[in-house]
């Protein structure tokens, strides 16, 4: 039964305007701020978005999907916005809790690199190097979703070729690095170069990367990715140029992202254009809010807390056997769904990532909400502070915004995905390397 009472679905409005006055009052504590380019300005806004906005539209019955995937318990919906907003309220505490306990003045003037070069040839070279491990990666699927829609366009096949290239596909991460980590990077670094120096020698480069990137994020018909790199790229542009986030930046971004996202959904949902903007709102909003909802359904009630059993175990080196959450949850959450008529899609390894706390609290309960929340808040500030002190160059604005949206899907997806962070790592000294060539090979031409 949904909320039928018309006095309990006002006082859970209250309730949730009144989370987010709090949020905002802690925000303006720590010095964050929502339309000012920042590593936490995303995690916050994609929170915001695809995690916590569609709680209203589940409350008051406006999300059409709830039905057949027996969303239906407002008792269980109620508790899981509480948990979203307890979650969302103390990774805020733990910035302020980081930012008076580590005392980093971040409001001192950086140092400004007079040389803003970013070197040409290496960005060509590790383009290709991409361009190579990109088709490698082509070559070690059995299909690619795209190209199944644009020879059959058969949905079921569709499917089945992005489960096979994700999911299904073991080490997919190796094949997937370069065009997933590397040339967004380089993207943002040329775009960064182009606004920062007005060169135009910076544009052919960021066209190559831009390519690059885009065809990765269409590639398995994965619907946010392409929003959400063109996202990156309007970050890393707002950066460069030093300015808040504007409203025609935003309106011009929709341009580019809402048709895509439209022609994508009304691919795989074959429906017409009103019901595909509806579907649109409804899985941007409570997509994230209603695979949440499952978690809270299944721990503990119909399987105990795993107690770290869904954390990272690489190589296999700890005593436990890694427990695949994400799909877990997503051959239950399908074993409601009448779309299929029940059970799992046959041979598709599907994924229900939700919010951070999800998995910590499928392993721990409150406790790992309360404990990973507050810990994160401070990770988050720490990240934040020591990188806003770097020096202005566009490749540490690529940096910044590579980690950011490195960091941002924790906001819809679990945290063990951060936490061995070799992707990163790999992407930090290639930026260091990146940097330290550039900048010596304009000493060396200037001399």
């Amino acid at each position: 039964m949904f909320i039928t009472n018309i006095t309990d679905q006002w006082l859970f409005l209250f309730a949730y305007i009144l989370s987010i006055s709090v949020l905002g009052v802690l925000l303006y504590a720590s010095g964050i701020s929502l339309f000012k380019p920042s590593i936490p300005m995303v995690f916050f806004w994609s929170y915001l978005i695809l995690s916590y906005a569609g709680f209203p539209f589940m409350v008051f019955e406006f999300v059409s999907s709830a039905a057949w995937i027996n969303v239906t318990n407002s008792s269980i919906i109620i508790l899981t916005w509480f948990y979203s907003a307890v979650s969302l309220i103390l990774v805020a505490v733990g910035i302020v809790i980081a930012k008076y306990i580590l005392k980093i003045d971040i409001s001192t003037k950086k140092s400004i690199n007079k040389n803003m070069d970013v070197s040409i040839v290496a960005v060509i070279i590790l383009c290709f190097i991409s361009g190579i491990a990109l088709l490698i990666y082509i070559q070690n699927v059995p299909s690619i979703a795209l190209f199944e829609y644009l020879q059959y366009g058969n949905e079921a096949d569709i499917a089945l070729s992005r489960s096979n290239a994700t999911n299904a596909l073991t080490g997919a991460w190796r094949y997937q690095f370069f065009t997933t980590h590397i040339t967004p990077f380089l993207s943002y670094a040329t775009l960064a170069a182009l606004v920062m120096t007005s060169r135009k020698k910076y544009l052919f480069v960021f066209i190559i990367a831009f390519i690059l990137s885009s065809f990765a994020t269409v590639m398995n018909f994965t619907r946010s990715a392409f929003p959400i790199y063109f996202s990156s790229v309007l970050f890393v542009y707002m950066l460069s140029k030093n300015t808040l986030i504007s409203f025609r930046v935003i309106t011009a971004g929709l341009f580019v992202v809402m048709p895509f996202l439209l022609y994508i959904f009304a691919i795989i949902a074959k429906t017409d254009i009103v019901s595909t903007v509806r579907l649109v709102v409804e899985r941007l909003l409570a997509g994230t809010p209603e695979a949440a909802y499952f978690y809270v359904i299944i721990f503990p009630n119909d399987l105990d807390y795993l107690y770290g059993l869904s954390l990272p175990n690489p190589g296999g080196i700890l005593p436990f056997e890694h427990f695949r959450l994400s799909v877990f949850v997503s051959q239950y959450i399908w074993n409601f769904a009448t779309v299929y008529g029940g059970g799992v899609r046959e041979n598709v390894v599907g994924s229900a990532p939700a919010m951070f706390w999800t998995e910590m609290y499928a392993n721990f309960g409150l406790s790992g909400i309360i404990i990973s929340s507050l810990m994160f808040g401070g990770v988050l500030w720490t990240i934040h502070a020591y990188v806003s002190r770097l020096p202005t160059h566009p490749i540490v604005y690529a940096l910044i915004t590579y980690i950011a949206f490195y960091i941002r899907p924790v906001s819809t997806s679990f945290l063990s995905n951060i936490m061995v962070p070799v992707e990163p790592a790999v992407v930090c000294i290639l930026a260091y390397i990146l940097y330290k060539f550039s900048t010596r090979n304009h000493i060396a031409q200037t001399s």
